[in-house]
């Protein structure tokens, strides 16, 4: 049920938990799209199953697919996943599904407009259902939900929990999102429906990120007050120099919000690329991004799900793999490191943390 206009979580004292809170369930979305996904979507989709097996073990897996697909996916060998009918455009529910807010009681959703990361800019038209999505979502799961007027994605934005967030400012304060919106109206937007009272503003992302540069493939808190960001040690490659910049940022702007930052860096590998045999498995359509082999695939490990007791960790079968797992066993001690090959969603534009949403307890 949708709440009153006049009514904004911050009112009604919500908050948006960090994504590391205990979780009730996850949502996810099952892959479909011939222009997007490989060979009619069936790599994907042994993809997704492995997934939603590994998080199912820990919680409850919300499972949407479309009416074509529903028998199907439902005779496949889940446990503790609900299989439900719903329209949408592509999978990725972090970005089209709500965002989750919570009190001492209860917890509600927040539908966000969503333009495909940038309207006539995006990646595919129409959007229709995947910007109806949460709202459906919230009604199939029996949430009140507060509807708002600014185009965000879940994977635009990062939040501690305490009222600090994190994005870049491409992705939110940008005229292919939010075109008249001031910083400050944002910054409104964002404390009254999240409950985000401070923000550090990144100026670059990742550069090859469909998304305009997602800071959820940059950096993401991990506690109230540490994050995770991508780090390259290689003065060759382009990210060098953006992980720099943005490790500057978040210091001096953390600093001018009186608040002490942890950092730890997870390298990230060295460019992978999409092959051109891989591309010839997609459909060309003119109302969806044409990939092309050659592209350089957006491989981060920060790009992780964090289930409970546990963390789903991408491998891209490169030393960088090793590393990067030891780095969160050090930081992450109470949960299990499991890690998972990730080249298939990274051929669709995303990753895990992209492709799953987890609704708090």
């Amino acid at each position: 049920m949708i709440l009153p206009k006049r009514s904004t979580p911050f009112l009604d004292n919500y908050i948006a938990p960090i994504e590391l809170a205990e979780h009730k369930a996850t949502l996810a979305l099952w892959p479909e799209r011939n222009d997007v996904w490989r060979e009619q979507a069936r790599p994907i989709e042994n993809l997704m199953i492995s997934l939603v097996k590994e998080i199912s073990k820990r919680e409850t897996v919300y499972l949407g697919v479309s009416a074509s697909r529903y028998e199907y996916v439902k005779n496949i060998s889940f446990d503790n996943v609900i299989v439900y009918i719903a329209d949408y455009d592509d999978i990725w529910v972090r970005d089209t599904g709500p965002i989750f807010v919570q009190n001492q009681n209860s917890v509600r959703g927040v539908d966000f407009e969503f333009n495909a990361w940038g309207g006539d800019e995006g990646l595919y038209k129409p959007w229709d259902n995947d910007n109806k999505l949460s709202s459906i979502i919230c009604d199939y799961l029996e949430y009140e939900y507060y509807h708002c007027p600014l185009v965000l994605e879940g994977g635009g934005i990062s939040f501690n929990g305490q009222g600090l967030g994190i994005a870049t400012t491409d992705c939110i304060i940008n005229d292919n999102r939010n075109p008249m919106l001031s910083k400050n109206c944002i910054e409104d937007i964002l404390k009254n429906f999240l409950g985000i009272e401070k923000m550090i503003w990144l100026s670059l992302g990742y550069p090859d990120d469909e998304t305009g540069g997602h800071v959820d493939n940059m950096c993401v808190f991990i506690s109230p007050n540490e994050l995770i960001l991508a780090w390259s040690d290689d003065d060759e490659d382009e990210m060098f120099r953006v992980c720099r910049l943005v490790e500057n940022e978040i210091i001096k702007q953390s600093k001018a919000h009186k608040i002490e930052l942890t950092i730890h860096k997870l390298p990230i590998p060295k460019p992978i690329y999409a092959t051109e045999s891989e591309r010839r498995g997609v459909v060309v359509h003119d109302d969806a991004l044409k990939r092309t082999g050659g592209e350089r695939l957006t491989a981060s490990y920060v790009n992780s799900y964090f289930i409970n007791g546990a963390v789903l960790v991408p491998k891209f079968n490169c030393p960088e793999d090793n590393i990067a797992c030891d780095i969160f066993r050090k930081i992450l001690k109470d949960r299990e490191i499991i890690q998972i090959e990730a080249r298939e969603l990274l051929l669709g534009g995303g990753g895990f943390h992209c492709a799953f949403m987890q609704i708090p307890k």
